[in-house]
């Protein structure tokens, strides 16, 4: 390494040691990065959060069951069910005025219905009893998925806390990393003190070796 200068084969010996372990040192630092970065993957964090929320083997989350768009679905449905809770839909039903101006979701939803009838629009929004019909369904389905994506609305709530918690590396890795950590340390202080200390007792002995010739010269003279 330039920064010391080795002048001999002890001090380039100690040199190359001390850049092994700062070499070393560079490549852990690339080993967290790459740990964290697959920690991050969707389905390393749904694994994760399977297993604070103590999900069977079974009911494992998925990648895709944490993503947003599964949060936007079940909030829309929690939206229908908000919009149809004041109408038991029993024996009175709601004008599509209304529903359209006030239940924009619901709306939404009974316009897919009249296709999913393979009806037009304009028929579908006559037959009052039709109407009625999907509204049942749509209320049904709602509650349904609410109630089957609870599980995954709660994990997709502590997303972010747990991408804050894989930051840190965990388990077996903190415990290895740690230890290597440590003995980088140790290696790269001991190679630049030995290196310190040989090139001080290098200098004293040079300087013992000056002092005694010139007192031979001296005493010669």
């Amino acid at each position: 390494m330039v920064t010391y200068q080795p002048q001999d084969t002890m001090e380039r010996c100690l040199v190359d040691r001390i850049y092994i372990a700062m070499v070393r040192q560079v490549r852990l630092c690339q080993a967290e990065a790459a740990k964290l970065r697959m920690s991050m993957r969707p389905e390393i964090l749904a694994e994760s959060l399977s297993q604070i929320l103590r999900h069977s083997t079974i009911r494992r989350f998925k990648g895709d069951d944490l993503s947003d768009d599964m949060e936007s679905n079940y909030q829309f449905y929690l939206k229908v069910i908000e919009e149809l809770r004041p109408y038991p839909l029993i024996d009175n039903l709601p004008s599509l005025g209304l529903i359209e101006r006030t239940m924009p979701k619901t709306f939404v939803l009974l316009k897919n219905k009249a296709r999913d009838y393979e009806t037009s629009w304009e028929k579908f929004r006559e037959d009052l009893n039709q109407i009625m019909k999907a509204l049942r369904e749509i209320k049904k389905e709602a509650n349904n998925y609410v109630a089957s994506n609870q599980d995954i609305h709660v994990a997709h709530g502590l997303l972010e806390d747990m991408r804050i918690i894989h930051r840190i590396p965990h388990g077996i890795d903190i415990t290895l990393m740690t230890k290597y950590q440590v003995q980088l340390d140790n290696d790269l202080y001991r190679a630049m003190k030995v290196l310190e200390a040989y090139r001080e007792n290098k200098a004293k002995l040079i300087e013992g070796e000056l002092v005694n010739d010139g007192s031979e010269i001296e005493e010669a003279a």
